[in-house]
């Protein structure tokens, strides 16, 4: 067999090679937690603390993306939140014509009209929902000349 031919890896092959890779994570994580320079790899001819260094900044690049991975996702599902809350609001304002309802659930959300453009509604939600919002855009300039609406 030729070095470029595939090997069967059993799965007992497998499961030692992952608990070879999470021994040698746990102790290049001790001597990292430890703060003393790094000896990991030096008994193979490497170089333990450069073999920290970049472990260490992989370990900082890898935090980074999942944290903006993870605000994503709470953004994405945010958003979708919003996009469902905006229509059941419109629905309730083209079945049951209740704008001051619906004023206060917008309000209560903190959504504004920019926001709401830009999550994806149709037309028809966007008709509906427009009154409410020009409605308390205009009691909110209002409210800052000291006039009542």
């Amino acid at each position: 067999m030729s070095d470029r031919e595939l090997v069967e890896v059993t799965q007992a092959d497998w499961d030692a090679v992952q608990a070879f890779h999470r021994d040698m994570v746990d102790k290049l994580l001790a001597d990292i937690a430890s703060g003393a320079p790094s000896t990991f790899g030096d008994d193979a001819g490497h170089d333990g603390d450069a073999i920290h260094q970049a472990f260490a900044r992989h370990r900082i690049a890898s935090e980074a993306a999942r944290e903006a991975e993870v605000k994503a996702l709470r953004e994405a599902n945010a958003d979708a939140f919003n996009h469902g809350y905006l229509i059941a609001i419109s629905t309730m304002l083209h079945q049951h014509d209740e704008p001051v309802v619906a004023e206060d659930a917008l309000r209560d959300s903190g959504l504004t009209w920019g926001k709401v453009k830009k999550l994806g509604l149709d037309d028809f939600d966007l008709k509906v929902l427009r009154p409410v919002f020009k409605d308390m855009e205009r009691k909110a300039a209002l409210s800052n000349t000291g006039e009542s609406a």
